[in-house]
């Protein structure tokens, strides 16, 4: 009689990356990189915007501003919103606003230009596409997250101590804190 003993090579760590993970990836920096030049334009094209309001600049720097200022605030929103009702409809729903600013932007005075950027650019447009899509395209990679971890941990630690640091310990913890901010960049392949 033979016994045969089946001993368990040992197991590959399965993991959610693949080829569709970095499609994903890159579609969402095609749309990040066109939801970011909306704003742009004004900068692009200050001194004729400037001229067409009158020879103010201030006008269209404060659109400027009020579109991230919104992105900044209604990414929050938006990224609630992408989890109920999914993330293809929050960032088509950004997309459109974002078309809608445009448009209410080019009608020529200068509240539609402030409204069009702050409201339907920044704080529905630009906030709709990417908080849902930094959110969305996170979840499609586990490698990267389990190399930040160790930082993270560090980052954590370092928090908890007090006291008083000599100018050594300052130093070291600051070198350390560069470390952990440039090691996983270099280790993403």
């Amino acid at each position: 009689m033979t016994i045969v003993s089946v001993v368990p090579r040992s197991e590959r760590h399965s993991t959610i990356e693949t080829r569709s993970s970095w499609a994903v990836c890159l579609t969402a920096l095609g749309i990040a990189a066109v939801s970011f030049a909306a704003p742009a334009i004004t900068v692009v094209g200050l001194k004729s915007i400037a001229a067409d309001l009158g020879g103010e600049r201030s006008v269209p720097a404060l659109a400027y501003s009020l579109a991230w200022l919104g992105a900044s605030v209604g990414g929050i929103a938006m990224g609630q919103a992408a989890e109920r009702f999914g993330v293809r409809a929050t960032v088509i729903f950004g997309s459109l606003m974002i078309a809608a600013g445009l448009l209410l932007a080019q009608s020529g005075d200068a509240l539609s230009l402030l409204i069009g950027y702050g409201v339907f650019i920044g704080l529905l447009g630009n906030a709709g596409m990417n908080a849902p899509l930094y959110t969305y395209v996170s979840r499609w990679f586990d490698r990267a997250a389990a190399r930040l971890w160790p930082c993270s941990a560090a980052a954590r630690r370092s928090r908890r101590q007090s006291g008083r640091r000599s100018s050594r310990q300052r130093r070291r913890k600051s070198v350390g804190a560069t470390r952990c901010s440039v090691l996983p960049l270099s280790r993403l392949r």
